[in-house]
């Protein structure tokens, strides 16, 4: 039954054959890799999951259709770099087999999502496509995690996991006394942030008149009816590093459509330095307790994230160069798990890998800043830049209290390719513009008279 698998791979192969590879992309990809649990693996090709399987042959016809028109920059060979990197200290650290399927899963989550994106998204219809079937998947399991936060039964779990035979049910989390929701995405913190991603791309479909329209039967327009449950399936994972990620990608995105963009940065950027220091020595003292005897759960989860970057990063430094490979450090203290995507990264494949993985969102984020900065204010462009710009700071924070791992992986490198798209189209139509201008500029030039006589 595990061949069920491959399934993904063929519809997606039909409906290339039919429509292409943008709508494949959006009609079977997407549907899959939201709606459907990442765990569930194909065991043979490098133990392909479906999302993965979906999106080869969407990635083969982009290739041939559109493989000619691709222009490198700077964020595809720091991508490369990126899976280059981890497959020489896997293969370092292992050996050619774990280097390989390694290889193949960082191929089919981060460069073919991230090619894809830089590549269809480019126009914003598609771009819209993509935000509002990623909204409708969100609202949908939303929807149906109410039955999971009430009684604590994930139904995605429940109705596929028995076709995979050897596969078990994840064990169900809980705080405050309530069931903390995942739904098809693993984790309650990756579906905190899933649903962050939603919101961000949910408010730029309203704010861009992208998804006009009100939902049927009911007096509440398609975009504020899908942000009213994501919010909802936000609350039900009870996850706070997810809410912290999106309140900074909120700010964010604040910041920039302000009236005064350029005065409001310089104010909080201020405020910042002045109160960052108090609340950096009030953290600390919060944090460094025992987290067995931390007065609530709350404190005892900041202990806990604390003294991991307290124990580890001594492991860390005994092997910075080509890390200890995945899943090979020493644990410290019962510390086993890494909630930490940035010191994960550095414990399993190095420095220079997380250098260049901090060095793709720092690149990102200035330059999504300065373009959205320096756009007319309201306008079209302006409005997605800055949207994902807070989708890619929500993210980049957010991982800083778990690891980037199932659909969270793919999401945040198809918002990157889909920025870097739009950051070339604008510099290729500001070209144009300049070159279109310059011969009207000469001949205007020719005709200047020298002197003027009266």
């Amino acid at each position: 039954m595990s061949l069920l698998a491959v399934l993904p791979a063929l519809v997606a192969l039909i409906v290339c054959l039919r429509r292409g590879p943008s709508y494949a992309l959006i009609a079977v990809y997407l549907p899959v890799l939201l709606l459907l649990p990442d765990e569930l693996r194909w065991p043979f090709s490098g133990h392909l999951t479906l999302s993965e399987s979906a999106i080869l042959p969407i990635a083969v016809f982009f290739i041939i259709k559109r493989g000619r028109e691709w222009r490198w920059s700077l964020a595809d060979f720091l991508v490369v770099a990126l899976i280059v990197l981890t497959t020489i200290s896997e293969g370092i650290n292992r050996d050619a087999a774990h280097a390989r399927n390694l290889a193949l899963n960082l191929f089919c989550t981060t460069a073919l999502p991230y090619m894809l994106a830089k590549g269809l998204f480019e126009r914003e219809l598609l771009g819209a496509a993509f935000a509002k079937r990623f909204a409708i998947c969100a609202t949908v399991v939303a929807i149906v995690s109410v039955y999971e936060f009430r009684m604590g039964v994930d139904l995605f779990e429940r109705v596929i996991i028995p076709l995979f035979p050897g596969r078990s049910i994840t064990a169900q989390l809980f705080r405050y006394a309530y069931a903390r929701i995942q739904g098809p995405w693993t984790q309650p913190i990756l579906a905190g942030i899933l649903f962050a991603g939603a919101y961000r791309l949910t408010r730029w479909l309203e704010w861009s008149g992208n998804w006009p329209g009100r939902v049927p039967c009911l007096p509440i327009s398609k975009t504020r009816f899908c942000e009213i449950l994501i919010v909802l399936g936000s609350i039900m994972t009870v996850s706070r590093g997810p809410w912290v990620g999106a309140a900074a990608g909120g700010i964010c995105v604040v910041l920039v459509r302000a009236r005064r963009r350029l005065v409001a940065l310089a104010v909080t950027l201020a405020v910042a330095i002045m109160i960052g220091g108090p609340v950096n020595s009030a953290f600390k003292s919060y944090a460094s307790v025992d987290r067995l005897t931390a007065a609530t759960d709350t404190q005892a989860t900041a202990a806990y994230r604390y003294e991991l970057l307290q124990k580890y990063v001594a492991i860390v430094e005994e092997r910075p160069t080509w890390g200890w490979g995945s899943s090979l450090f020493p644990r410290v203290d019962n510390l086993d798990s890494i909630d930490n995507q940035y010191l994960l990264v550095a414990l399993d494949q190095g420095i220079y890998t997380l250098a260049v993985f901090v060095g793709l969102l720092v690149w990102m984020i200035v330059r999504l800043l300065r373009f959205a900065l320096f756009q007319q204010r309201g306008g079209g462009a302006m409005l997605l830049g800055v949207s994902l710009l807070g989708t890619i700071v929500m993210i980049a924070v957010s991982i800083s209290t778990v690891w980037l791992g199932a659909q969270t992986q793919p999401l945040l490198y198809l918002v990157i390719g889909w920025s870097e798209g739009l950051l070339l189209a604008n510099a290729r139509a500001v070209h144009s513009t300049t070159i279109e201008r310059e011969p009207v500029a000469r001949r205007v030039a020719a005709f200047r008279f020298a002197r003027v006589m009266v």
